[in-house]
C-alpha cells in the first residue's frame, strides 16, 4: 500500500441489512407550479403528451426507475377532497384553491392521472389522505375507488369511468406533518379513526402515520416544546395500537410506517464556511435523529411491530424562499453531493429506514427536473439519483477506512464511502463522496469475500460547486465514464474535489 493511500476494505461475505428500494422515491406535490404545467399540459396541449402528462417528464422520470411516487402532499393533502379529481374532465368542478389564496384548482390532474403518470414512470402510488376536511368514510371510500374489486358504490363508481381493474395502492399516508393542523392527542384520536375505516376496506394496505423529528421544535402551537411526535406514539402504541377484533388482522400482520420530514436549510449561494456547516449537520443530526426515533418507537411499541421510518419529504431547503405561488429553488451541484450523503446515512440504517420519497421531482424544493419555458432541464441531483439506484434492494456493506494518519488528529477520514452487494452475489455498487473543497484524495479499494471480475465508474463532478445546468447548457453537469485501474484485485483511485464516484463492480462468489 503506497504511504499517502487511504485504505478503504470491504468485507462481502459480511451484508447488513438490506437496502430497500422505496428509498429510491418521489414525491409529486400538487402545489404551485408543480403539476400545472411541469407535469399535466391536458391532453390538447401542443406540448408533446401522453394521456395529458408531459412525455418529456415522463422519458425522463422512467430513465430513474422510481420505486414509489407520493401525492397529492404535502400541504394540499389536508385540502384536498379527492372526489372533485375523478370521473369526466368536463364534469369535474372547480374549487377555489385551497393552498393559494384567490386563485383556481381546476381538477383536472387527479386519481386516475397520477395513476397513470405513476404507471408510466414504474412508480408504486402513495396517497395521502385529508385528515381535517373529510370523515374518516370519505378516506376509505378513496380507498374503496382505488382498490375495490366487488360490486360496491364506489368500485363500480370506478368501472364507470373507465378503469376495469383495480389501482391496487398499497401506501395510504394519514394526513401530512399534522403538528400544523392538531394536537398530538388529536391526531391520536383521528389516527385512529381513520386507519379503522380505511383497514375494514382494505387489509392490505400499508399505512403511513404523520410524525416529526424528534425534538425538532415547530415555531407553530402544536410543537413548541418538540414533544409532539413522542406524545403521539405514546397515545397510539407506536402508531400500531389497532381496534382489536378477533375478526380484524393482528397488529403483527398490519404495516405500518411512522413519518417524519428530515428538512436542512441552508443557502444554496453558500459560502466555504456555511457549505461545511451544511454537511457537518447532515451527519450529526439525521443519524442523531434515526436513533431518537426509533428509541421512542420502541419505548411505546409494546408487544407491536416497530414500524419502519418514512422520509417522506426531505432535502436541502433554500432559506428564505416564501410561498407565493412557486417553490422552485436553484439547483447547484453541491446539492447532488449533498443528497449522496443523505443516501448514504440511509443505507447506514437501513435496517430503520424503509422508504424515501423526494418532493423536488419537478419545480420543487430540491428539484430532480426543473421546467423554465418549455425546456425541461435535468439537475446534477437527477443524476446523482440516478447513479445511486444500483444500491436499492442490495444487501449494505460496510467500508472500513485506515491509514487515515494524514487527515486530522482525529483520524476522519475525509471520504464517505458506502457499499452494497446484489442478493446474488455478483454485483456490487460502492459509492465513494469526496466533499473536501481544497484538494483531490487517493484511496485504495480493498474487497475481501469475492474476487473482481470487472468493474466500471461513473463520476459526477464540477469545478464549481455553485454550477448548475440550465437552458443554454443542459449538459453542463452529467455523470462521466472513467477508467478504473485494478492490481492484484485492488481498485486504486484518485478522487476529485468535490466529486461522487460511483463503481458498479461484477463479482464471482
Amino acid at each position: 500500500m503506497i504511504e499517502n493511500y487511504i485504505k478503504i476494505d470491504i468485507s462481502a461475505d459480511s451484508p447488513k441489512s438490506r437496502i430497500n428500494p422505496n428509498l429510491f422515491g418521489l414525491h409529486l406535490e400538487h402545489i404551485w407550479n408543480c403539476v400545472y404545467p411541469s407535469v399535466w399540459v391536458g391532453t390538447d396541449s401542443n406540448v408533446p403528451n401522453i394521456h395529458g402528462v408531459r412525455k418529456d417528464v415522463i422519458n425522463y422520470l422512467s430513465e430513474l426507475h422510481p420505486t414509489i411516487c407520493k401525492y397529492p402532499g404535502g400541504y394540499f393533502s389536508d385540502f384536498y377532497d379527492w372526489r372533485d379529481g375523478i370521473g369526466p374532465h368536463n364534469k369535474r368542478h372547480a374549487r377555489v384553491s385551497p393552498t393559494q389564496p384567490g386563485k383556481i384548482e381546476p381538477n383536472q390532474f387527479g386519481t386516475a392521472e397520477f395513476i397513470g403518470f405513476c404507471r408510466s414512470i414504474g412508480a408504486e402510488p402513495f396517497l395521502s389522505v385529508n385528515t381535517t376536511s373529510i370523515e374518516p368514510s370519505i378516506a376509505a371510500a378513496w380507498v374503496e375507488y382505488c382498490n375495490g374489486t366487488k360490486n360496491t358504490y364506489w368500485a363500480k363508481m370506478r368501472r364507470e369511468h373507465g378503469f376495469d381493474e383495480p389501482f391496487n395502492v398499497t401506501y395510504w399516508a394519514i394526513g401530512n406533518e399534522p403538528y400544523w393542523l392538531h394536537s398530538p392527542e388529536e391526531y391520536a384520536n383521528r389516527y385512529h379513526r381513520w386507519v379503522h375505516w380505511m383497514y375494514n376496506t382494505d387489509p392490505s394496505i400499508t399505512v403511513v402515520a404523520g410524525g416529526v423529528e424528534p425534538e425538532q421544535c415547530i415555531s407553530e402551537p402544536w410543537n413548541t416544546n418538540g414533544k409532539w411526535g413522542e406524545t403521539f406514539l405514546g397515545k397510539t402504541h407506536s402508531a400500531s395500537g389497532f381496534f382489536p377484533a378477533s375478526w380484524h388482522a393482528s397488529q403483527k400482520e398490519r404495516s405500518v410506517l411512522y413519518s417524519f420530514h428530515p428538512y436542512f436549510h441552508t443557502n444554496m449561494d453558500c459560502t466555504e464556511k456555511e457549505y461545511c456547516t451544511a454537511f457537518s449537520e447532515l451527519k450529526e443530526r439525521l443519524p442523531d435523529s434515526i436513533k431518537k426515533a426509533v428509541h421512542l418507537l420502541d419505548i411505546h411499541k409494546g408487544e407491536n411491530p416497530r414500524p419502519g421510518l418514512c422520509f417522506d419529504e426531505y432535502g436541502l431547503l433554500q432559506s428564505g424562499i416564501k410561498m407565493e405561488g412557486n417553490m422552485t429553488q436553484k439547483a447547484p451541484f453541491w446539492a447532488a453531493l449533498w443528497l449522496a450523503a443523505f443516501f448514504h446515512i440511509c443505507f447506514e440504517h437501513s435496517e430503520y429506514v424503509s422508504m424515501a420519497t423526494l418532493p423536488g421531482t419537478i419545480n420543487m424544493e430540491h428539484e430532480l427536473l426543473l421546467l423554465e419555458g418549455e425546456e425541461l432541464i435535468k439537475t446534477p441531483s437527477y443524476y446523482l439519483f440516478k447513479l445511486f439506484r444500483n444500491h436499492g434492494n442490495s444487501d449494505f456493506l460496510e467500508c472500513k477506512t485506515s491509514n487515515l494518519s494524514n487527515y486530522g488528529p482525529d483520524n476522519a477520514s475525509p471520504l464517505l464511502c458506502t457499499a452494497s452487494i446484489k442478493p446474488n452475489k455478483q454485483t456490487m455498487t460502492v459509492s465513494v463522496i469526496n466533499p473536501g473543497l481544497s484538494s483531490a484524495v487517493k484511496a485504495q479499494i480493498t474487497i475481501t469475500g469475492t474476487q473482481i471480475k470487472n468493474a466500471t465508474a461513473q463520476q459526477l463532478y464540477s469545478s464549481d460547486i455553485h454550477a448548475s445546468n440550465s437552458p443554454s447548457d443542459n449538459d453542463n453537469i452529467i455523470p462521466v465514464t472513467i477508467p478504473v485501474k485494478i492490481e492484484e484485485g485492488i481498485i486504486e483511485h484518485t478522487f476529485p474535489k468535490h466529486s461522487v464516484t460511483v463503481f458498479n463492480v461484477t463479482t464471482t462468489p
